[in-house]
C-alpha cells in the first residue's frame, strides 16, 4: 500500500478501503477507494509505471525496481488498442477443452489474443524443489483478449460447466434469478435454478446442441418435469421475437421517413434555384432592369421582412431561429402565396416605379 498506493499512485492512505491480491500471468493488485474517481484523468501518463522498493538485508539496503501497468486506463495515441477487452473465465476447471472455450466466445466477438490459463507456483522450500520441479497447480481460470461486439451473459452453460464471465463493464448478473436488471441483494423473484436458467438460454439461443455436452441430457429430464415451464420459455422467446421485429420495423419506417423527407427538401431546393434562374431578365440599354430581373433580391429582403414581423408578434415567448427555419424550409410558391398576402406590387406596379425614377 505504501509504495503503490500512495508513492507511486498519489492516493492518501485515508482514500484505501481494501486490497485484494490476486494472479493473472502476473501478480497483481486490485485497490479498493473509499470514493469512485475518473480512471483515466487520475492515471492520465501513468498506465506505465516503475518504482524502487529500498529492501533492508543483513548486507546492508539493496533496491529493487518493479515495472508495474494499470489495466483499463485509455492510453493517448493507442485508439486501436482501445477497442479490445480482457475477458476473463472462471469454472473451465477439469474436462473443458481451451478450443470449446474459444467456440463459445466466438460468438460474441472476435478473439485477438491466445486463451491463456492462469497457474500458480508452488510454495515449496528449497528441499521439495526438486521434487516438485515441472509440476503446475492449475486454476481453471481462463484470460483472452477480445473485441467484443455483442453483451455476453455472466453465466454460460459451456459443455457440462458452469462458467462465469468477467470483463471490464460487464452487467453482473443476480445470482438467485439469473437476470442482469439487479442483483441478488434487491432480488424480489423466486429462486430459479440453474437447469431452468439452462433450459431459458437453450431457447433464447441458437446454438447447436455441441455447445451444452451434458448439459442436454439434464435439461431433457428436467424439461420432462417442468414441462409448464419449458412451454412458457417458448411462449416468452416468441413474444420478444415478436417486439424486436416490431421495433426493427419502427426503426426502417422511421429512417424511410427521413430519407422522404430530405429528398424532398432537395427537391424543393432545387426547384427554388430554377426558379430563381427562370426570373432573371437581361438588362436594357440604360442598365436598368426590366421586368422581374431583381425577383430573387425582391424575395430575400421580403423573407427577411416576415422574419423581422414574426419576431415582433412573437416576442412573447417566440424563437427567432424556428422562424427562420420555418422560411428556410419554405416552398417557392409559398413565398409567392405570403408575398401576395402581405401586399407584394405587381410587375406592372413594379415597372411604373422603376420608370419614374430619373435616370
Amino acid at each position: 500500500m505504501k509504495q503503490i498506493f500512495v508513492q507511486a499512485l498519489g492516493f492518501a492512505p485515508i482514500e484505501l478501503a481494501g486490497i485484494v491480491p490476486g494472479f493473472k500471468g502476473n501478480p497483481t493488485l486490485l485497490f479498493k477507494t473509499k470514493a469512485p474517481f475518473n480512471i483515466d484523468e487520475k492515471f492520465k501518463g501513468k498506465s506505465n509505471f516503475s518504482f524502487i522498493r529500498r529492501i533492508e538485508t543483513e548486507d546492508g539496503r539493496i533496491n529493487q525496481t518493479y515495472d508495474c501497468s494499470i489495466r483499463g486506463v485509455r492510453v493517448e495515441g493507442s485508439t486501436a488498442h482501445q477497442r479490445y477487452t480482457w475477458v476473463k473465465v472462471e469454472g473451465a476447471e477439469y474436462q473443458v477443452e481451451p478450443e470449446t472455450i474459444r467456440k463459445w466466445l466466438l460468438n460474441y466477438g472476435t478473439l485477438m489474443t491466445e486463451l491463456t490459463e492462469d497457474k500458480l507456483d508452488f510454495d515449496v522450500s528449497s528441499d521439495e524443489e526438486e521434487l516438485y520441479e515441472g509440476a503446475e497447480l492449475r486454476t481453471g481460470i481462463y484470460s483472452i483478449q477480445m473485441e467484443i461486439k455483442s453483451p455476453i451473459p455472466q453465466f454460460l452453460p459451456v459443455d457440462g460447466k458452469r462458467i462465469k464471465i468477467y470483463h471490464k463493464g460487464i452487467k453482473k448478473w443476480c445470482t438467485n434469478c439469473f437476470k442482469a436488471t439487479h442483483l441478488r441483494a434487491a432480488c424480489k423473484s423466486q429462486r430459479v435454478e440453474w437447469l431452468e436458467y439452462v433450459d431459458r438460454f437453450m431457447v433464447n439461443n441458437d446454438l447447436d446442441n455441441s455447445y451444452y455436452g451434458k448439459w442436454l441430457e439434464r435439461v431433457d429430464d428436467w424439461r420432462l418435469k417442468n414441462a409448464g415451464k419449458h412451454e412458457q420459455h417458448i411462449q416468452d422467446q416468441q413474444i420478444a421475437l415478436a417486439e424486436r421485429e416490431r421495433r426493427s420495423e419502427e426503426n426502417r419506417n422511421i429512417a424511410k421517413r427521413i430519407i422522404d423527407e430530405q429528398n424532398q427538401k432537395e427537391t424543393a431546393a432545387a426547384n427554388r434555384s430554377e426558379e430563381r434562374d427562370e426570373s432573371k431578365q437581361p438588362t436594357d440599354d440604360v442598365g436598368g432592369v426590366r421586368g422581374d430581373e431583381n425577383e430573387s433580391e425582391e424575395t430575400e429582403r421580403r423573407a427577411e421582412g416576415v422574419g423581422e414581423r414574426g419576431n415582433e408578434s412573437e416576442k412573447g415567448g417566440g424563437n427567432e431561429k424556428s422562424v427562420a427555419k420555418a422560411i428556410e424550409e419554405m416552398t417557392f410558391e409559398e413565398f409567392k402565396e405570403i408575398k401576395r398576402g402581405r401586399g407584394r406590387p405587381t410587375k406592372d406596379e413594379k415597372n411604373k416605379k422603376k420608370n419614374s425614377q430619373p435616370k
